[in-house]
């Protein structure tokens, strides 16, 4: 199955996360060493929380308001975005997994679910540009299993906002044949289920 942690980290790490540039070879040597192999998954003998909560607390608004067609248009999957209210935040896990990604930038990260599902959280827009100013990765490594609500990036929200739209997207990139989506515009705080329905599709598409 195509992995779009690992494809996104190849192609974008130095550069705009969504778009493949050139220059960016550097920074694939480094993430070549770090992308993990793709694992099969057995959801029987899960034991964890399915549930995505807030990884930060603020505004969650409408993916479609976003000033980026490739979240706005939900290109990467389901999204939702959470404004920050705070000058400085830290980002936190949205679901118990692995850390299947982790730019060296400290502007996104991935989470896969025991499930399969998985989940890329997004800090900002363009914020890969500001290579690592601002953000600051916490006591975290690409390959640790994590609950919901671990301190994964502390984010200087002042001081990007002045460049960067600081919208914080939660993205799934892979339901694993689920649907989930999420809530509408609402104050959330970190911790909070931002779920508004599970389940599982039939081969036709249908929720059961």
């Amino acid at each position: 199955m195509f992995n779009v942690f690992k494809h996104l980290i190849k192609t974008s790490s130095c550069k705009n996360p969504l778009e493949h540039s050139p220059e960016a070879s550097s920074c694939n040597e480094r993430a070549d060493a770090q992308a993990t192999p793709d694992v099969t998954h057995d959801s029987a003998s899960d034991s964890t929380s399915t549930d995505i909560i807030a990884c930060c607390s603020g505004k969650l608004i409408d993916a479609a308001t976003l000033p980026d067609p490739v979240f706005a248009q939900k290109m990467l999957g389901e999204t939702c975005a959470i404004v920050p209210l705070e000058d400085t935040i830290t980002v936190c896990s949205p679901s118990d997994g692995s850390v299947s990604a982790l730019f060296p930038t400290g502007h996104a990260f991935g989470i896969t679910r025991p499930d399969g599902v998985e989940i890329l959280v997004h800090i900002g827009i363009n914020t890969v540009e500001a290579h690592g100013e601002g953000l600051r990765v916490l006591d975290v490594r690409q390959g640790d299993t994590v609950k919901a609500g671990k301190p994964m990036v502390e984010v200087d929200v002042k001081k990007l906002s002045q460049t960067y739209n600081m919208s914080i997207m939660t993205i799934i990139t892979d339901a694993q044949q689920q649907s989930i989506s999420f809530k509408k515009s609402s104050s959330v705080n970190q911790g909070d289920s931002i779920v508004a329905q599970k389940g599982c599709l039939t081969p036709y598409g249908t929720q059961v």
